[in-house]
């Protein structure tokens, strides 16, 4: 899809999501832009009627895009890796909410550590598997210490949110 049609699906202008694309570092499509690139910036979109900051936002953002990258589950073939499972299902019990990349059980429980996630043969880890594992798990303590607060704004305004549609609704 087209930026013209992406504004128009979103219901919001041009420069609002230039904006989005330039605060959260996103690559600029050459050509069109893909369900997955949609589906996130309307999850940013979602989030912002919430309540949520952009900043937290942001912040979960960056933390996502570096727990992927400590977990080598970012691919070179795809400049848009990391929204490409954004069209799937969200479950945060076993997905990130921002890039809904899937962990499984690791968002549950704990990382072991030394696991290489991209699984190529071959392939020598820049780091020691200790060394690897502390970062992950730094980085995993500090999602969930991100993610915490936004759930809880999430909790709190979803019912004010539907309550406010339901009265739109009856002046429409």
């Amino acid at each position: 899809m087209t930026l013209a049609e992406l504004s128009e699906n979103l219901s919001r202008p041009v420069p609002w999501i230039t904006g989005v694309q330039s605060r959260f570092s996103l690559p600029v499509p050459r050509e069109s832009f893909s369900p997955a690139y949609a589906a996130f910036l309307r999850k940013i979109l979602h989030l912002r009627l919430l309540g949520v900051s952009e900043g937290a936002l942001r912040d979960l953002w960056t933390t996502e895009i570096r727990l992927l990258k400590l977990l080598h589950l970012n691919p070179h073939d795809s400049p848009t890796w990391f929204l490409d499972e954004c069209v799937a299902p969200q479950d945060l019990k076993t997905r990130l909410l921002l890039s809904n990349v899937r962990l499984g059980n690791i968002l549950l429980n704990s990382l072991q550590i030394g696991l290489n996630f991209a699984g190529k043969k071959g392939e020598r880890e820049l780091f020691d598997g200790r060394e690897m594992g502390e970062d992950a798990l730094r980085m995993l303590g500090s999602y969930r210490e991100q993610l915490a607060p936004i759930l809880r704004i999430i909790a709190s305004e979803a019912p004010l949110l539907k309550e406010a549609l339901t009265w739109g609704r009856k002046l429409i």
